[in-house]
């Protein structure tokens, strides 16, 4: 990777690059080349099979890589900035956004105006023509291990905001059953645990039941 492109998002997303010698024990990795010029694509494709990879495939335009990408799931995809049809950073905003793969943007120069586009547009690491062997291998790892760490701290946030509705869920279910049992909040609690254990479903379940049938009861759909 550039060395001014890579300090930009190093401190634009606070990454630091993943130790590569973990690499050499991994399975091959499969890679995406997307660009409108025949000669860049050969000399990239080249570049990767003496690097180790694996070409998965490749387009010459957005549409076509879209499509391939799709239907291929590459590791990662090395896409030029200046792709025809919808260019290079829609193409990785959308691979982006719909978790296909980790791409990295190809460019002939990158301005610190291009990296505020590519922020935007959430690409995780870049390359300046021509693209160096040196800088290939760094710049892909860096790619793919920022994207899996950004789907595990999504993942994270998910199960977080799970529980936060479960506790939700329960909290109502505990009230309905002391107003209508006339029990304390502890013994409430118990209730919902014992019958989740009885049947062996979660709490949530079980609190969603009781409150289903809370709702019946006032005449709810």
């Amino acid at each position: 990777m550039n060395g001014a492109c890579l300090a930009a998002y190093s401190r634009s997303f606070n990454l630091s690059l993943p130790d590569l010698e973990v690499r050499t024990r991994m399975p091959k990795r499969e890679v995406f080349v997307a660009d409108a010029n025949a000669q860049s694509r050969r000399r990239l494709k080249r570049l990767l099979t003496e690097a180790g990879y694996a070409v998965a495939g490749e387009a010459q335009d957005a549409p076509g890589a879209l499509r391939a990408i799709r239907a291929l799931m590459p590791d990662v995809a090395i896409v030029d900035v200046d792709l025809p049809g919808l260019g290079g950073l829609e193409v990785v905003k959308i691979l982006e956004e719909d978790r296909l793969c980790p791409a990295v943007l190809v460019a002939s120069q990158m301005t610190w105006e291009m990296v505020e586009k590519a922020r935007e547009s959430m690409v995780l690491a870049c390359l300046i023509k021509p693209i160096s062997a040196q800088d290939l291998v760094p710049t892909i790892e860096f790619a793919i291990a920022n994207y899996e760490r950004a789907i595990k701290l999504e993942e994270k946030i998910r199960q977080l905001e799970e529980r936060l509705d479960t506790r939700k869920v329960v909290e109502r279910a505990k009230g309905y059953l002391m107003k209508s049992l006339g029990i304390s909040e502890a013994e409430a609690y118990r209730l919902i645990q014992k019958r989740s254990m009885d049947k062996g479903v979660s709490m949530r379940q079980i609190a969603e039941a009781i409150l289903l049938t809370e709702g019946f009861k006032r005449g709810k759909p």
